[in-house]
This record gives C-alpha cells, sequence and structure tokens, in this order.
C-alpha cells in the first residue's frame, strides 16, 4: 500500500505571520504584531491537509548587536501561539538547544 505524501508549506514568519518593524529584527516581546487575519488562512489550510512549518531567517543573531537571548523571548511567543491558534508546526535550527523554534539562517530576505 503506498503512503500519500503529506502536504508542507513553509512560512516565513517576518513580513508574512507577523509584521517585521522597520528595523527588521524581532527582538523584543514589544515589536511581535501579528498580521491581521493572519490565523484564518493558516487554520483552511490545515484543513486542507497542509503541515504549516514556519521558517525565519535572522541578519546577525548570536553576536553582540543581535544577542540570542533579544530572539529567545520573541520567537518563544511566537512559536508558543502559533500552534494552538493554527497547528503551525515547526523544528529547531539547532539541536543544541533542544527547545523547538523555527529555522534560522544567517542572512534576511534578499533585496531585489
Amino acid at each position: 500500500m503506498s503512503q500519500v505524501p503529506q502536504k508542507v508549506l513553509f512560512i516565513d514568519r517576518d513580513g508574512t505571520l507577523i509584521e517585521e518593524p522597520p528595523d527588521e529584527q524581532v527582538d523584543s516581546l514589544a515589536k511581535v504584531r501579528w498580521l491581521p487575519d493572519v490565523f484564518a488562512p493558516l487554520q483552511q489550510l490545515v484543513a486542507a491537509g497542509y503541515r504549516l512549518v514556519m521558517v525565519t531567517n535572522q541578519d546577525g543573531l548570536g553576536t553582540s548587536s543581535f544577542p540570542r537571548e533579544q530572539f529567545e523571548a520573541p520567537q518563544s511567543f511566537v512559536v508558543d501561539t502559533s500552534p494552538r491558534r493554527a497547528s503551525v508546526s515547526t523544528r529547531s535550527a539547532s539541536a543544541r538547544t533542544g527547545r523547538p523554534m523555527a529555522a534560522s539562517v544567517a542572512s534576511r530576505k534578499p533585496h531585489w
């Protein structure tokens, strides 16, 4: 018996799920603002059989200008809130932390 492939949608965090602040760095809880009407479409995707995976790329994460500690509180809030609101799945980008969070890479979105 063949297994039906899982439908997966990778969703960028900043500018797609939450507003991207003018300084392009969500480094405090005060900067976390969900985009309007974001949860209903996510719930429709889940109902249609999609697994939602949130990803984020954070320029300078772990440096003196953006210490990991400044990333953790807003990221934890987004991760902890998302699954309850829209069944968004997240995976750790780093096995060393052992806690769920969205993936992180070293560069920001490209500016075309």
